[in-house]
């Protein structure tokens, strides 16, 4: 936002977001300085009424009133508003936005957090503004006219502020005609047209622009001089627009002349004098308070010490305990890498021997009438030759390495001793015998092999979902392909994917 609307415009805001009255609280004492203090800042004595809210802060914490102490944090965050001090303006209303969300003062909270989105809003923090505008919809206002009104005002300016000229010009309108529902001062509308000035010398509306200055200055008459020094500046931001450069300095002159007349640099050194002495003696205060309990708080510390101690150990334990573990995860990754290697390198060697090796060897077999057929009805335990055995196994590894066959989901037992050209009796008991795994275990590992190689391999299966990954490699639910690849890696196939990226 415009650095001249965030200087007169909001000036109007905070002298009604100040004008919410402390009602219904018992402490009389902190709640009449706080009166007292509001009077002063209306009449523009800064310094007396911050004099008056630093007393309310010291009286009301004396009695454990949070309420008051809040209420007085607020307020001295709105006297640095008007001093143009935007830092210690947000750091006191923060400080009683904190102190009354902590304390249950609602309608302190909310008046703080009404406070914070607008002087947010009109620094161009919009997303501090934002946020305490959510946080305002969520609190009560001493009144329902003021609540309605407050939350259609911020949201008006937060749309203004993001650029929204048109919806924010409708919120506006709404707002002016809350005013009259709920029968609120008038300065509640005098605001609200300041702003829409400067919506229409956005959008070039000269004519209009004016026309709203003049309605601005019907609502306020001779009210105040912060009202009058807003006047001025809207009017010279206009001539401004349309290139008039004598009314512009004219107005310009009035502006300042009302603006020096309000603060000056005295008035400015007493409040922070004020400010900065009694947060000293706060300080001296807490530290003789804290003197007293040192001896107790000793014992305390040095008993967090041994428990920070402690959990400092423990957590280089688990930390040292964890990078064990990913090392180990890393380098099962490597080794999975080797085997599917050496696999390759396998298959490799199974294609060069040629059909008249296999052809031979298996006559050999057929004219010694000892080696095991589909159609001969096996014993329980088969008897074979180490031979046999070997070179039937050799058939089940190049099968088992035929990613398509072992991929089906209705590959099995039967289907691959029919592949090998045995039975289930003389293929189960080979790969019992040489790989001292059942047909199951033996099927999962080759399968979750392809299933890491997969993972890894992100150019041509990283646009698959995991889904998509195990009902390709033959398992019907994703629990049981998960039971499969932690049984084989000690880890959940994401555990996976994420170690090898990373590697």
């Amino acid at each position: 936002m415009k650095k001249n609307l965030a200087h007169h415009i909001f000036l109007l805001v905070i002298c009604l977001f100040s004008s919410i009255p402390s009602v219904g609280k018992p402490v009389a004492n902190a709640d009449s300085l706080l009166k007292w203090g509001e009077k002063d800042y209306y009449n523009e004595l800064y310094s007396d009424a911050v004099d008056k809210y630093l007393k309310c802060i010291e009286k009301a914490r004396n009695d454990g009133d949070d309420y008051h102490e809040a209420y007085a944090l607020c307020e001295i965050g709105m006297v640095y508003t008007r001093l143009n001090d935007y830092q210690r303006s947000v750091f006191y209303l923060q400080k009683g936005f904190e102190l009354a969300r902590k304390s249950g003062c609602r309608e302190v909270e909310g008046k703080a957090a009404a406070h914070l989105a607008a002087v947010y809003a009109f620094n161009d923090k919009l997303a501090e503004a934002k946020k305490y505008y959510a946080i305002e919809q969520k609190l009560p206002h001493v009144s329902e006219g003021l609540r309605q009104y407050f939350l259609l005002y911020n949201k008006a300016l937060i749309t203004q502020l993001s650029g929204q000229s048109d919806k924010a010009l409708q919120l506006h309108r709404q707002t002016l005609r809350c005013v009259d529902r709920f029968h609120l001062n008038k300065h509640y509308s005098s605001s609200v047209y300041g702003l829409i000035v400067y919506l229409y010398l956005d959008k070039g509306n000269i004519a209009m622009a004016k026309d709203y200055c003049e309605k601005y200055r019907a609502f306020i008459g001779k009210d105040g001089r912060v009202f009058m020094e807003a006047y001025y500046e809207m009017l010279r931001d206009v001539c401004n627009y349309s290139g008039d450069k004598a009314m512009t300095a004219n107005y310009e002159r009035k502006a300042d002349s009302i603006s020096m007349a309000i603060i000056t640099q005295q008035q400015i050194n007493a409040v922070d004098n004020k400010v900065v002495q009694f947060e000293d003696e706060q300080s001296q205060n807490t530290i003789l308070e804290l003197s007293d309990k040192v001896t107790h708080r000793d014992v305390v510390i040095a008993l967090t010490v041994v428990v920070i101690v402690m959990l400092v150990l423990l957590t280089i334990i688990i930390v040292r305990s964890n990078r064990k573990l990913k090392d180990a995860q890393r380098i099962l990754i490597r080794k999975n890498q080797e085997i599917r290697l050496e696999a390759q390198n396998y298959r490799s060697l199974l294609n060069n021997n040629t059909e008249t090796k296999v052809k031979a060897s298996r006559e050999d077999e057929g004219s010694k009438d000892d080696t095991p057929t589909s159609g001969n009805k096996p014993a329980a335990q088969p008897l074979m030759s180490e031979e046999q055995t070997r070179r039937l196994a050799a058939e089940i590894t190049k099968v088992m390495n035929d990613t398509e066959a072992i991929c089906s989901p209705s590959f099995s037992l039967a289907v691959l001793a029919q592949m090998v050209g045995s039975n289930t009796t003389y293929v189960s008991y080979t790969i019992n015998k040489v790989y001292n795994f059942n047909f199951k275990t033996l099927l999962n590992e080759y399968r979750i092999r392809e299933a890491c190689q997969r993972l890894e391999d992100q150019k041509h299966y990283g646009h698959l979902t995991i889904k998509a990954i195990f009902q390709g490699l033959g398992y019907n639910s994703y629990s049981n392909f998960v039971a499969a690849f932690k049984k084989v890696n000690g880890m959940t196939p994401s555990e996976y994917m994420r170690l090898a990226s990373s590697k």
